[in-house]
């Protein structure tokens, strides 16, 4: 089994620490839109019954829009009416929102919600819900006994969208950490998210307008049953089976990105996998780092993948690529053009590697002359041609 490890950037530090104090800058931050292709394929639609499994009753203390404290309730907190409502303090006590073709925002603003046998959150029925994080918040959930079906920290059969320039945690003992019937939308915000099985969980679209996340998972990091968008933001995945796994597309427009598969890929989409932009990705696959089984598509970003099998080679690509093989000790990488140093990746837990690098950047061009080295020791120098070129292969 290969060592679990963590790619980070110098940058990942400063990323972590924002996480753990609860701050982004996303206040500063000016607005961007989900990449969102016309041609892209649209996730099968599941229709929500009042019959489900997972449609429960909940019974508890109704309220309405306002205030309230978590150590005010000794039964669930039921949401039937749209609104906001603004949860703060600590309890035990599940927050269960239903409110037909009904908006909900529920603000945490340092709230700790730990449930025994439910999730912290459930919504059964609205139009949207919407999680605004403020402050320090965490959201746990240790056995789900009594309500078997809803195998999420988190679950919606709504539509979910988180926000806020807070932090939050998510843990479970068992489980998904988040999961949604529907689509889940990252607007901004700091999250960690630990899932005993898959830490995001999706039957719809995930998508990442911005935010930090730091994701662990024994299951896959983020999985959808559609696409999954990345545009901006600091993303951290460390899972033990694929990082990114979906049934359709991943398209990835800017943002740094930290990406390890400790047993599987690190992102596997059976149609296209798209980098473009500003995008900093390490995909690091305990098999493949990108497993595309109709095409991978390189149109900008500094890309590095590693794994021991082969990479899926990209069908189309604006900038040149390099596919190289190395075996041995693997420390950190770079790649130089002369003098110049052009991206630099370094491995937290160094270990031994056998296999394969995929190496591309907007700065690529055809003609120029890149050095690759391995801790620090030259293992190469490739001339760009205008698609893949190879060493050691």
């Amino acid at each position: 089994m290969k060592r679990s490890k963590l790619l980070i950037l110098a940058a990942a530090s400063l990323m972590l620490a924002a996480c753990q104090n609860g701050q982004t800058d996303t206040e500063t931050k000016e607005e961007t839109k989900p990449v969102i292709a016309e041609e892209e394929k649209t996730p099968p639609v599941e229709t929500l019954k009042p019959s489900d499994k997972d449609a429960y009753d909940i019974t508890g203390r109704e309220v309405s829009p306002g205030d309230y404290k978590m150590q005010d309730f000794s039964e669930p907190i039921r949401i039937t009416k749209g609104g906001t409502y603004t949860i703060t303090g600590e309890g035990d006590q599940m927050i269960a929102v239903d409110a037909p073709e009904q908006e909900v925002t529920i603000v945490l603003n340092d709230a700790r919600i730990d449930c025994t046998n439910s999730p912290a959150i459930y919504a059964k029925d609205a139009s949207k819900v919407e999680i605004k994080v403020q402050g320090t918040n965490v959201a746990m959930s240790s056995n789900n006994v009594d309500l078997a079906d809803l195998n999420g920290v988190i679950y919606s059969r709504a539509p979910l969208v988180f926000s806020g320039n807070g932090y939050l945690k998510v843990y479970t003992e068992l489980n998904h950490a988040i999961r949604g019937r529907q689509d889940i939308t990252f607007e901004s915000g700091s999250f960690k998210i630990d899932g005993q099985d898959d830490a995001i969980h999706a039957s719809g679209n995930v998508t990442i307008e911005y935010g930090t996340f730091d994701i662990y998972a024994n299951g896959e990091g983020i999985e959808a049953k559609g696409s999954v968008y990345i545009n901006e933001g600091h993303v951290l995945i460390d899972s033990a089976h694929d990082a990114v796994h979906v049934n359709n597309d991943i398209k990835i427009a800017g943002g740094q990105l930290y990406i390890n598969s400790r047993e599987k890929d690190a992102l596997d989409a059976p149609y296209n996998l798209t980098a473009a932009g500003e995008a900093s990705l390490v995909a690091d696959g305990g098999e493949s780092p990108f497993d595309c089984q109709s095409g991978f598509t390189l149109n900008g970003g500094n890309i590095l993948g590693i794994g021991v099998e082969k990479a899926t080679e990209p069908k189309e690509s604006d900038y040149p690529y390099i596919l190289a093989h190395y075996a041995g000790y693997f420390a950190d990488v770079e790649i130089k053009d002369g003098s110049e140093s052009i991206a630099k990746w370094k491995i937290n837990q160094p270990y031994e590697l056998n296999g394969y690098l995929t190496i591309s950047s907007s700065k690529f061009k055809a003609g120029q002359n890149i050095e690759i080295l391995i801790n620090g020791q030259s293992i190469g120098t490739v001339t760009l041609t205008e698609k893949g070129t190879t060493l050691g292969i």
